[in-house]
């Protein structure tokens, strides 16, 4: 295994209840599981509980709180251009292997970061959303990250395992 999914799999929590899915683990290195106080921790750590980044310590909490992130491709991406042949093939030859991988977490929620992999035209702007057995909530591209946290905390899957049930 290689060392970023090794780091992924020791935060993996034994049961997902909110799987984040981004594009791809960047290729300079600085990966969300490697607790070194990334952009895309800093802005889930502000969003959650509004407090600076603390590696991972953080990293535990979002585990303990059944969240997980898996990106689409487990090869990195982003060093391609957006609009590239190659980028669009690589995250397309990687859908499968994503859908086993949700097929076998069974999260309760599903919230995609990264617009390039879900993108839909609702009243004319665009928008990610939150997916789990035809539950749908939009969350703009846009979205403030402490908007972020009442939009995942409120879906109705999430408030459930919040208050236990």
């Amino acid at each position: 295994m290689n060392p970023v999914e090794t780091a992924r799999q020791k935060y993996r929590p034994d049961r997902i209840t909110v799987l984040f899915v981004g594009e791809s683990a960047p290729v300079s290195g600085d990966f969300f599981y490697y607790g070194k106080k990334t952009g895309l921790e800093r802005l889930f750590q502000t969003a959650i509980e509004g407090t600076a980044s603390d590696g991972p310590a953080f990293l535990e909490r979002f585990k303990a709180r059944g969240w997980y992130l898996d990106d689409l491709s487990l090869v990195p991406v982003n060093d391609l251009d957006h609009n590239s042949d190659a980028r669009s093939k690589a995250c397309a030859v990687a859908r499968p292997g994503l859908a086993r991988r949700i097929a076998d977490y069974q999260p309760r929620v599903v919230v995609v970061i990264q617009k390039s992999i879900a993108k839909e035209r609702r009243g004319g702007s665009q928008s990610l959303w939150l997916r789990c057995n035809g539950l749908r909530v939009a969350v703009p591209a846009a979205l403030p990250p402490e908007a972020v946290d009442d939009r995942v905390k409120g879906h109705p899957a999430v408030a459930a395992d919040e208050r236990g049930g």
